[in-house]
Formats: C-alpha cells, structure tokens, sequence
C-alpha cells in the first residue's frame, strides 16, 4: 500500500484541478490598463485587511451582490459553494467569534488577465500565505492561490463576482 500523505498536496494540484490557468506575459497596455490592474489586485488586498481585522463593512465593499464563494483542501476536501454576498459573507465570519489567534493574509504573486482597454472584467490570481501569532507566537495557518473575477461598478470600483480559494493544507 502507498502512504499518500507524502503526496497530499500533489505538485501543481491548483492547475491540475482546473482550480487556476497560468497565462504568459500581457503588453502593458498604457498606464489607463496599468491602473486598472492594481486597482482590480487592491481589491483582493482590501478583501484580505477586511478579514484580517474582523471588519464585516469592509468585507462586504469587496463583493459583488451576486458573488460565489468556492474552497478546496488541496483539492481534495471541498469546503463548499455560497451564493450571493450575504450568504459568502456567513460562511466567512463563522468563524470569527472563536478565532483566538490574529490572522495575516500575505497576498502576493498577484496577476491580472482579461482587462484590456475599456474592460469592466477581469481574473485576479493570487497565491496567499496566511500567519497567526497568539501568545507571543508565530505560526504559518495555510497557504494557497486564491483566483478572483472582478467586475468594475458604476462607482468604478472593482468589486469580487467569483472567488475560488485553493488552500495547501488545513487551517
């Protein structure tokens, strides 16, 4: 028999699950394009400071009204779909009143395909560190990709449709 921990996440699980698609390098499409590229990332910054500090008003800024939610445990432990910004917001502050520990998102590798001049869509894919401390400790929680699309809203922000989390291993 075969220990298949040793191989809990497989390499490159994400893009074989089809949870993620590497693209090539983009032209950089002038500095209009350029802006509205960080602008889409921020948006998947300001999702992680949101959730980091527990602040359920910002959370909700970041996500479209008709937004889905989808995780995965290294793709093989589904943690489930939510529908809808009220229903995706549930499912992420369950856990807020027992968390003992301060949450730290680090996103980065972040980028951006889809957005052209004039685009109101785009995907943001990011791979993500999360650390804990507590009680003068440091931990590492988890690591993964975290694929968004964003669409830009009559405000002219952009604001999460579709947000599919990949985490490495259990947090």
């Amino acid at each position: 028999m075969t220990d298949t921990t040793a191989l809990f996440p497989a390499p490159a699980w994400v893009r074989a699950a089809g949870r993620v698609t590497p693209s090539g390098p983009r032209p950089a499409g002038g500095p209009e394009v350029a802006a509205e590229r960080q602008a889409a990332v921020d948006t998947l910054h300001r999702f992680a400071w949101a959730f980091d500090e527990h602040d359920r008003d910002r959370l909700e800024d970041c996500f479209d009204p008709d937004a889905v939610w989808t995780a995965t445990i290294g793709g093989h432990r589904d943690l489930g779909r939510s529908e809808g910004r009220e229903a995706v917001l549930t499912w992420l502050t369950a856990g807020w009143p027992a968390q003992a520990d301060q949450r730290r998102h680090i996103v980065t590798n972040a980028v951006v395909d889809g957005l052209d001049a004039g685009s109101d869509e785009a995907t943001v894919t990011a791979m993500i560190f999360v650390t804990a401390a507590q009680d003068g400790g440091f931990r590492a929680v988890t690591a993964g990709v975290y694929r968004t699309r964003v669409r830009r809203g009559g405000d002219g922000s952009w604001r999460i449709t579709r947000f599919d989390a990949s985490f490495d291993a259990p947090f």
